[in-house]
């Protein structure tokens, strides 16, 4: 029931809430442990976080009692997610370790392919590009190898993702083109492939890609499990191409989820304070900007999340070069030499070129 096709957000979450409400009465751990994990999926969006973590954790405890690995396996995943979302990575460690002991006892391959995406994502957010490029390869092959309909699209993705980071997205600009053209109901495709267009300087073209989404103020993004990566990825593209029209919008729209932190589970981006940050800068908002990146630096310096943290000190940086008092040239400085020295250390390009430019322009 929780995984029909045809229900609609909306109505796939009350079914979710009915689920969990009916499953309750019956008593039976095995079957609470899966209703929960079918319910944290079929209600994946911003606004159920606090929802969703409480059903994994029913889902996690009805699973260690009933001892059935595979239910502990599901269950394991989605609090996982929630925990992603919450930015508590050294609690999301711990259960990826347990995660990946089930696999081997387990041992199906579909499990694999899934544990070994969490590790790809992990190692992103943790700045090792070099061992998630390994990660996503080995993924691929085990994706391809089971004939996972999704292979290629999730092996793009993170591949996307990594490539970004490293400052190498013309790479794959042909890849996310196809991959846009081939889903376009993706509204995070479509917000990549403009992205990749826009850092290129080919800023009509990327605007032409998600005119429509422009245009109706981005109501035709799905409120489902991709949602927030999404809006991320649009919100980098609207700063980039500084629609502030667009920008207001989005604003609007993520704000009341400021604190999560975007997540598909294989791939994890800025939490949302970073975007509303440049947002803000973008809208001439520049106490609201500060403030949204000061709390955004707190969080990805407490994860610890390097590449995101690099980014946020070269934005803020950025604003106290820009707009704020020639006393905060100094902290500016520091930001972006911090953001320079540790993007040179990791390899994360573009954020490295960025970092530089700042410092010569305090120089200048």
């Amino acid at each position: 029931m929780l995984s029909s096709t045809t229900s609609t957000p909306d109505h796939s979450l009350d079914l979710a809430r009915q689920a969990m409400a009916l499953v309750t009465e019956v008593g039976d751990d095995e079957i609470i442990a899966w209703t929960a994990d079918r319910a944290c999926s079929a209600a994946q969006r911003p606004s159920t976080l606090e929802e969703r973590t409480e059903w994994a954790r029913i889902g996690q405890e009805a699973a260690a009692r009933s001892g059935e690995l595979l239910a502990e396996y599901h269950a394991n995943g989605m609090a996982q997610s929630c925990l992603l979302e919450r930015g508590l990575l050294d609690e999301f460690d711990r259960m990826l370790r347990r995660r990946m002991v089930l696999v081997d006892q387990i041992g199906h391959p579909t499990m694999r392919w899934d544990a070994t995406d969490a590790e790809v994502n992990r190692a992103a957010i943790a700045g090792e590009l070099e061992t998630a490029e390994r990660l996503n390869e080995e993924s691929v092959q085990i994706g391809l190898a089971i004939g996972g309909p999704d292979a290629m699209l999730r092996y793009g993705a993170s591949l996307f993702q990594l490539r970004d980071m490293q400052g190498r997205f013309p790479e794959v600009l042909e890849l996310i083109a196809g991959a846009a053209r081939d889903t376009p109901n993706i509204a995070a495709l479509r917000a990549g492939h403009a992205l990749c267009l826009a850092r290129a300087g080919r800023p009509d073209e990327a605007r032409k890609v998600v005119a429509a989404d422009l245009a109706d103020g981005f109501a035709s993004v799905q409120s489902d499990r991709i949602w927030t990566t999404s809006m991320g990825v649009f919100a980098d593209l609207v700063t980039t191409l500084e629609a502030r029209d667009a920008a207001a919008t989005l604003y609007d729209l993520i704000v009341p989820y400021a604190d999560q932190v975007p997540t598909t589970f294989n791939n994890t981006y800025e939490v949302f304070h970073y975007y509303l940050g440049r947002l803000a800068a973008l809208l001439g908002r520049y106490d609201e900007a500060e403030a949204h990146l000061a709390r955004a630096h707190e969080i990805h310096e407490a994860m610890p999340a390097p590449y995101f943290l690099a980014r946020t000190r070269v934005a803020w940086a950025d604003l106290l070069l820009a707009h704020g008092d020639p006393a905060d040239h100094d902290r500016a400085r520091q930001l972006a030499t911090q953001a320079r020295d540790e993007a040179a250390t990791r390899g994360f390009a573009l954020v490295e070129s960025d970092a530089t430019r700042l410092l010569a322009r305090l120089d200048g």
